[in-house]
């Protein structure tokens, strides 16, 4: 079921916080409790207080882009960037959470105007 989890993204309802899911009650295929900790806790919640988002991303005319998926931004590009999911640091030193791409030279949030520009995808066969 582990699995299972690694395809969704898990936000408290009150202040959308990420939570980094550490176990997860089904029922049947339903998410039941989910323990996970925040920046601030960890904690067991119900289902009322958190819910959940499919992880990856819909390119249209491309499909679902997933975590470790190869991409050029555009047909020029020299090489790919891996497209990743999670914490990360960029080259300014900034510590974020969510999408982003990685190449040989830098990392860098994948932002929502690449979507339009990814042209070539090199699916990851990960999990």
């Amino acid at each position: 079921m582990t699995n299972k989890m690694n395809n969704y993204l898990f936000l408290t309802t009150d202040t959308n916080e990420i939570i980094i899911p550490v176990s997860v009650e089904f029922i049947g295929n339903t998410f039941g409790t989910l323990t996970g900790y925040t920046m601030t806790d960890t904690t067991e919640r119900t289902f009322t207080e958190y819910k959940c988002v499919n992880n990856f991303i819909d390119v249209p005319g491309v499909g679902e882009l997933k975590d470790g998926d190869l991409i050029k931004l555009n047909l020029f590009d020299k090489e790919f960037y891996t497209l990743h999911f999670g914490w990360y640091t960029t080259n300014d030193g900034l510590d974020l959470y969510g999408w982003y791409i990685v190449n040989t030279q830098e990392v860098r949030p994948f932002l929502q105007r690449y979507i339009d520009t990814v042209e070539i995808v090199q699916l990851c066969n990960c999990n």
